[in-house]
């Protein structure tokens, strides 16, 4: 089965995207931007080639 690796740093820039659009414009701004990038991470498991491929990952299964 296909998935899509969340490093902790991707997890936590995500957190910090999260916290500041959170605290410069709002909650609900906030929450959309997070879903929308989980929902461009989703588009990788129907095509995995759009993604670029990370160094550090490739030994990861």
């Amino acid at each position: 089965m296909k998935q899509v690796i969340w490093t902790y740093f991707a997890t936590s820039e995500l957190k910090n995207i999260y916290l500041f659009h959170k605290l410069a414009a709002s909650p609900r701004i906030a929450e959309k931007i997070k879903k929308s990038i989980f929902n461009v991470t989703k588009k990788l498991l129907k095509s995995p080639l759009l993604g670029q491929i990370e160094d550090g990952l490739i030994d990861l299964k």
